[in-house]
């Protein structure tokens, strides 16, 4: 992202949520209302191109159905989490995620931090502002630009308690960061959370461990990326990515079971939509 600007590819994240709801069918893998309102006005004409991308590729419509897919891994896990005793949920890289303003009040004891850069805070603190929503009580913003400072400086800003298990959702940063600044912020997560603690995340796999669809799909996205100065910057390959883990104190990785995830939200749809393969999904546990 350019100084002074809220990220792009933030806004299309919630643009996926929108498209998802409104050019999908039902049964809907994730819901989010307040999506198309948090997007500046400017931007709606982006939605038309994730309805009927302008590339011919089949993949591409499936591509941004892993957005919400994530999205709801992430948020599943929440819930669980919380029913066994969590009480902290950190969003690194945070972007227009809307679940403090959905959240349900029967977890409001919940602690919910949002740690993303500043300009990108700044952004979603004035789209709250222009649709009148309120700030809840268990909201702690920390701002941190991953390439320049650590989670764990930016969550001292806060209630934060490094002694207590949270849930760390690194969505969709993973990608655009440098492999230093990758290990860097694994590593402070690793000593700013306490043991039983969750980091789930996603990456994008090395070329060699991907279909040419697949490739193809990501080519494509890195193109339009690439021209919002947001390009990917890294790829890992299976066990290279267990070892940063390893390296850094956490107990174990697992990767999100693929079958079981198209047998529960893709089999049977009436939309077309196939699990996306070309970005997989991780948890790492402390």
């Amino acid at each position: 992202m350019e100084d002074g600007q809220a990220s792009m590819t933030a806004q299309m994240v919630a643009l996926s949520r929108v498209a998802h709801m409104e050019f999908d069918k039902p049964p809907y893998i994730f819901e989010d209302p307040l999506a198309r309102d948090f997007v500046a006005p400017e931007m709606m004409p982006f939605l038309d191109l994730l309805k009927t991308p302008p590339d011919p590729h089949p993949g591409l419509q499936n591509s941004r159905i892993f957005l919400p897919y994530r999205a709801r891994l992430i948020e599943d896990r929440l819930a669980a989490m919380y029913a066994q005793g969590l009480r902290q949920y950190v969003l690194l890289g945070a972007g227009l995620d809307s679940y403090a303003l959905r959240q349900d009040p029967s977890m409001a004891d919940l602690q919910i931090f949002e740690v993303d850069h500043p300009d990108s805070q700044s952004f979603k603190q004035a789209r709250m502002q222009a649709n009148e929503w309120h700030a809840p009580g268990n909201l702690h913003y920390a701002a941190c630009d991953f390439e320049v400072s650590g989670v764990d400086e930016a969550l001292t800003q806060t209630c934060y308690d490094p002694g207590a298990p949270s849930l760390i959702a690194w969505a969709g940063v993973v990608p655009y960061l440098s492999k230093e600044s990758v290990v860097d912020t694994i590593a402070r997560v690793s000593q700013c959370t306490a043991p039983g603690s969750v980091l789930m995340f996603d990456y994008m796999p090395v070329r060699a461990e991907l279909s040419e669809d697949d490739c193809a799909i990501i080519r494509i996205m890195n193109d339009y990326t690439s021209g919002e100065n947001e390009p990917f910057v890294n790829a890992y390959e299976t066990e290279e990515i267990k070892t940063v883990f390893e390296d850094a104190g956490f107990a174990r990785l697992d990767h999100d079971d693929v079958d079981a995830g198209r047998r529960r939200f893709f089999e049977g749809r009436q939309d077309g939509r196939e699990m996306p393969t070309y970005v997989r999904m991780a948890w790492a546990v402390r």
